[in-house]
């Protein structure tokens, strides 16, 4: 046998003899078993974006996790301070025998009042109880804040320590004194403890800027001047002028006035409480929200002209919105918009339309329960290709970064294949939240005698649908809010065009701060920011958005004026992909490649020629 086929033979021996490493002991295999089970169930809990999380296991194990907690750690931490606590009043009813830590205090004072009272209209014991019912009134109208009532107890606290001092004689003469002290000191916690606020300050900013001057870097100081209303720690830190907080927002406002295009519209308004409104527009629209002043009502009106943006006319019937007080609205103001029974039944054409189409689709649609579920799901899938819905278009992941100047809403018909964001990721993905609601609606839908009226009943329903509106350059966008999930997907999975909903316009917020986040909350591949003064001054560059910049890196703001969709202005996670779903329904209104809109990386990419942008 030649050399190389005694080679080839102790390789295929080696080849198939069972490996020690994959066989191993009994032991080997149990702890390799149980390492990667440890590992799968480790992945199935971390992964809280795949379908039916939290695993079964999840809730059993947190359960028993924390029975173990308890029963181990926090019933004998318990009963050891149960002990102590116990052993600690044992030892201050000793002490407390017939009151004596009060009597330390109201024993002298009852004797230097009886002393005292010689010559006096009244005897000691009458005095002893007009300085106890004193002392009760005075602390009582402390704890709702009376200027008087506090001076009075500071005074009534003076009053009763000098008493103390002088009624209690020997050594223990101070230390009586101090006790009284002590009480007083605690007592006074509740009674003169201070409020503090956050106060809205809006100092007055420079002119508007000409279009050369439009992005311009300013130092920022401690207070920003420009950028709209800025949140100050306690009322000390901002100077205590509502005219000037008020001249520097109507210079705001009147900055975005000045590039807004004009509107032939006119809404009369009233103006409810301090700053709760309701208007009615010429062709009968009812709108209504709160604002922090009658130019704020406008720029909010605004959001509802034709053309999106432009200034209508507003007539008062009452005086507008006052400046609020302590530059902070009362949220108890807020109007509604009006029934949505009535706007619904205000509309029979539509209903009459809406119903005719209703019973086309009954010959496209099985009656069959099984069968009628396998449609759903079809058409969740085709759904899910053409048109995924995508996440909200919120400034910021905490939406914590921008001031906004109030809301407006009304009762609207809206399209359906506007609807691009909500409560679900994907059509009719509801899991365990009553996933059967959306073929419960159908089914009604298709079978009731009346569609108009069944249709009716389920858009006035309690917890009626409620959207937000984004205004685009071609037409709004909408994202479901609080109620009407299961209600929208189901019209939209049948066809219906139309739904009611109770609408609600975000305005442009005043000011805008930067902020980051990183992959780990789904944002893709890499490490990508959020907005940042490049991205800003990149949208400026492009005609995308017009505004002031003020400050440099983590500490830049912007005040946006006017911007092509308010959209742009998120995350780039968030701008690329709200932008793609806008351009599947006006494509090219926004005039930004498709490459671009592919994904974050490529967001920023074709911004900034970087994929991960840094302030």
């Amino acid at each position: 046998m030649s050399t190389a086929e005694k080679d080839d033979q102790v390789v295929a021996e080696r080849d198939t003899a069972p490996s020690a490493s994959t066989s191993g002991t009994p032991l080997t295999q149990v702890r390799s078993m149980v390492t990667a089970l440890a590992q799968s169930m480790w992945q199935q809990a971390l992964d809280r974006e795949r379908e039916g999380w939290p695993p079964w296991w999840l809730p059993l194990f947190a359960v028993l996790l924390a029975a173990a907690i308890l029963g181990l750690l926090i019933v004998p931490l318990i009963r050891v301070v149960l002990w102590w606590a116990g052993a600690g009043i044992a030892e201050l009813a000793a002490w407390g025998h017939e009151l004596a830590y009060a009597r330390i205090i109201l024993d002298p004072v009852r004797d230097y009042l009886a002393s005292h009272a010689a010559g006096l209209p009244v005897s000691g014991n009458a005095l002893w109880w007009t300085w106890c019912f004193a002392g009760v009134v005075l602390l009582l109208f402390s704890l709702f804040r009376s200027a008087g009532a506090r001076i009075g107890w500071t005074l009534y606290g003076a009053g009763s320590a000098a008493m103390v001092a002088a009624g209690t004689g020997g050594p223990g003469r101070w230390i009586a004194a101090g006790i009284c002290g002590l009480w007083w000191s605690l007592l006074s916690i509740p009674g003169l403890s201070r409020r503090r606020q956050r106060v809205l300050a809006v100092p007055v900013p420079a002119p508007p800027a000409t279009p050369a001057q439009t992005v311009t870097a300013v130092p920022t100081p401690r207070v920003a001047g420009g950028l709209g209303l800025e949140q100050a720690a306690d009322e000390n830190d901002a100077p205590d002028d509502d005219a000037t907080w008020a001249a520097g927002l109507y210079e705001v406002l009147i900055r975005r006035e000045h590039q807004a295009r004009p509107s032939t519209e006119r809404w009369s308004a009233t103006t409810h409480a301090s700053n709760g409104f309701t208007a009615i527009a010429e062709d009968g629209r009812r709108a209504a929200g709160i604002a922090i002043s009658g130019e704020a009502v406008r720029e909010l009106l605004a959001g509802l002209s034709t053309p999106v943006g432009a200034r209508p006319e507003v007539g008062w019937t009452t005086a507008p919105p006052a400046v609020p007080r302590d530059r902070r609205m009362d949220y108890d103001d807020l109007q509604e918009p009006g029934s949505i029974h009535e706007f619904v039944a205000g509309s029979p054409d539509i209903l009459a339309r809406l119903a005719g189409l209703l019973q086309e689709r009954r010959s496209q649609w099985p009656v069959d329960l099984m069968q009628m579920q396998e449609k759903i799901i079809a058409k969740a899938a085709t759904l899910d290709r053409a048109s995924p819905l995508v996440r909200g278009a919120s400034y910021s992941p905490e939406d914590r970064c921008h001031d906004d100047f109030g809301l407006v809403a009304l009762n609207d018909w809206v399209a359906t294949d506007t609807i691009v964001g909500g409560n679900a990721s994907f059509w009719n993905d509801f899991a365990s939240h009553r996933p059967q609601q959306v073929q419960l609606i159908i089914r009604k839908l298709l079978t009731a005698p009346d569609p108009g009226r069944a249709l009716a009943e389920i858009l006035t329903d309690d917890g009626h649908v409620h959207l937000t509106r984004y205004p685009g350059p071609a037409g709004p966008i909408h994202e479901i809010t609080v109620n009407g999930t299961h209600r929208t997907h189901a019209l939209r999975l049948l066809g219906v065009p139309l739904i009611a909903a109770e609408v609600t316009v975000q305005p442009l917020p005043l000011r805008l701060a930067v902020f980051s986040a990183s992959a780990t909350n789904g944002w893709g591949e890499g490490r990508h920011h959020g907005p940042t003064e490049a991205l800003w001054r990149a949208l400026i560059d492009r005609g995308l958005l017009t505004g002031r910049i003020s400050g440099k890196g983590f500490q830049a703001t912007l005040e946006p004026h006017q911007v092509t969709a308010p959209w742009l202005l998120c995350c780039p996670r968030d701008a690329a992909a709200i932008s793609a779903a806008y351009d599947r329904l006006h494509p090219g209104a926004l005039g930004i490649p498709a490459e671009a809109m592919s994904g974050p990386a490529q967001w920023c990419q074709w911004l900034l020629g970087d994929p991960c942008p840094t302030p």
